[in-house]
């Protein structure tokens, strides 16, 4: 959600080198950008956590090394909001919440229920970003797409459209969060709707999540099982070629919106409004969609997180945002999966 921010400085500071500072779970996301020149360790610095005397010494040089004219804090805890201030840094926008970020000579408010990915945008904003990209970017490179490649060719594809199902997610180092997952036997029922209508599921998952991978691939024996074989790179490089990637609130569902899949997410107690796919078609329309139930309403309290269950939701629902999805990203996708009309 950060690469739209990202994306924006890169148009609209052209030559200027962009570095990102950010932990070994998250850096495969920047690998290749086109508007990353570096990417920079912050060690166990992320996440809130109170980080030790020695490595925060240690990342604060490491800043204060880089000669950097400006620093964005996408973050809103305390301690990430001290680097760069203390590294020397002129500089400095971030997100000021509760006082988190008064460090920032450029804070901006974190006020009212928006996308995380529109807070970002402002802190671009906030030094000067008048070109805003308003979708999400990663790039799986030529080894994510010989990845994917061979692992649908092992898998026994011959060439149908595909509509790829990732049941897993919910799972990260700094949260575990499985009441994020849709029921495995919904996930089934879509993928023979979705198989009514034409693409062929694949079914993808984590590692780790072997066994629910397994469950929905038995439970649809006409799909193309490819489980936890792919890096994330194949994982983007699988989703650009889809006509539909169907997931739950996750980080993978976040990669096949960014690649350009027609992409469902499936929400409960995360808030669809905040962490939904982000990203817009040329005509503006959304490249995905979040399915939740109740929605929630622009103006409705936000939470950490929310009494509201993913069971909620309904395959006739989920069927439905996914017939929308398809059909917006079959007006722009042509000359080949993943490749957007031009005009």
């Amino acid at each position: 959600m950060a690469t739209p921010a990202i994306a924006s400085l890169a148009a609209s500071f052209p030559g200027v080198g962009l570095d990102v500072m950010t932990g070994a779970w998250t850096r495969p996301a920047f690998a290749g950008s086109p508007n990353v020149h570096r990417v920079l360790d912050s060690e166990m610095m992320l996440g809130g956590r109170r980080p030790d005397p020695a490595t925060m010494a240690r990342v604060v040089r490491r800043l204060g090394g880089g000669g950097y004219d400006a620093a964005i804090v996408l973050e809103t805890g305390l301690w990430l909001a001290l680097l760069p201030w203390l590294a020397g840094i002129p500089v400095r926008s971030g997100l000021d919440s509760g006082g988190r970020g008064m460090t920032h000579s450029r804070a901006v408010a974190v006020v009212g229920v928006r996308h995380e990915a529109e807070r970002y945008l402002d802190c671009a904003r906030a030094i000067g970003a008048d070109r805003i990209v308003r979708r999400m970017t990663f790039r799986p490179g030529e080894a994510g797409e010989a990845e994917a490649d061979a692992a649908l060719r092992a898998a026994g594809w011959a060439g149908e459209e595909l509509a790829v199902l990732h049941p897993g997610g919910g799972a990260n180092p700094g949260m575990r969060l499985e009441s994020k997952r849709w029921p495995v036997e919904r996930f089934g029922a879509l993928a023979r709707r979705i198989a009514e209508r034409g693409p062929r599921p694949v079914v993808v998952c984590g590692r780790g999540e072997e066994p629910l991978g397994a469950e929905l691939a038995a439970a649809v024996p006409f799909a193309i099982g490819i489980g936890a074989r792919l890096s994330l790179a194949g994982l983007g490089a699988l989703a650009a070629r889809a006509a539909l990637y169907v997931g739950n609130d996750s980080g993978p569902t976040h990669v096949a919106a960014a690649v350009g899949a027609p992409t469902l997410a499936i929400f409960g107690p995360s808030d669809e409004r905040r962490y939904g796919p982000f990203g817009e078609w040329p005509d503006g329309t959304p490249i995905g969609d979040a399915v939740a139930e109740p929605r929630l309403a622009p103006d409705d309290p936000a939470a950490p997180f929310l009494s509201r269950s993913v069971a909620n939701v309904s395959v006739d629902a989920a069927a439905a945002v996914a017939e929308r999805v398809m059909e917006r990203g079959a007006r722009w996708r042509g000359g080949g999966a993943g490749a957007e009309r031009r005009g």
